[in-house]
This record gives C-alpha cells, structure tokens and sequence, in this order.
C-alpha cells in the first residue's frame, strides 16, 4: 500500500486519501480460524507501511470498521492517530452532528444518531463514526 500511494503521488502530483473500511473483519475471521497471530502481524504491517511512515506521499486515511477493537492491539502505531492536536479530522464532532442534523431539520433524532454512531474518542475529541 505504501508503494501504491508513492506511485500515485508520482503519477498526479498529489498526495493520496487512502480509505480502508472492514479493517476488523479478517481479523475477527483469523480469530475464528485459528491464525490470528498472523493476520494481525499483518494488519499491523500494512497499517503501519501506509500510515505510520508515508507522510510524504498521505494526505489522509480513514480506517473504518464495525466491532469493538483495541486500537493498540491492531497497530501499536495509533498512538500517533491518538495523540493528534486535530482529532476532529477523524470522524464528526458533536457540535457538526448537531448542525448537521437542525440544517435538515432533524435535531430532535440527535439522541438515536448519538446512540447509532458517537462512541469513538480520539485524544480529548469524542468523534462520531462517519
């Protein structure tokens, strides 16, 4: 993945979005089949490749998945995503969710949206699950 955003960054002259959604499946499938320490050195290498150490050729990513996962399991380089002075970058905040929902005349669902996608907390941001 790393050597696929520096060919597009070669090819466009711009830096790559990389978006990876189901990111916890394989996981939670090496679990059930019995190699999850391998898919989970995996995972860790490819998150890290593209994430980690490609600055130059990442303009952003967005890491999407559905079960409850440990962040430090999964790459132990989160803890750069974790500590980002410009959390809200990562999902919406509470304060976009509820303009958001008035600017189309649903601010009464804000509970059930709450209870639906917020839930994700990076550094002091409670994000909400884009």
């Amino acid at each position: 993945m790393k050597n696929l955003t520096l060919f597009l960054h070669r090819v466009y002259g711009k830096r790559t979005v990389v978006l990876i959604d189901e990111v916890d499946v394989p996981l939670q499938n090496a679990g059930r089949g019995g190699f999850h320490p391998e898919m989970l050195d995996m995972t860790q290498g490819m998150l890290h490749g593209v994430l980690k150490i490609n600055s130059e050729n990442l303009q952003f990513a967005l890491v999407a998945g559905c079960l409850p996962v440990d962040w430090e399991c999964i790459h132990p380089a989160a803890n750069t995503v974790l500590s980002l002075e410009e959390s809200n970058v990562l999902g919406f905040t509470v304060d976009e969710v509820q303009d958001l929902l008035k600017h189309n005349g649903l601010a009464e669902r804000f509970k059930d949206v709450r209870d639906w996608y917020e839930g994700y907390q990076f550094g002091k941001t409670v994000i909400y699950n884009p």
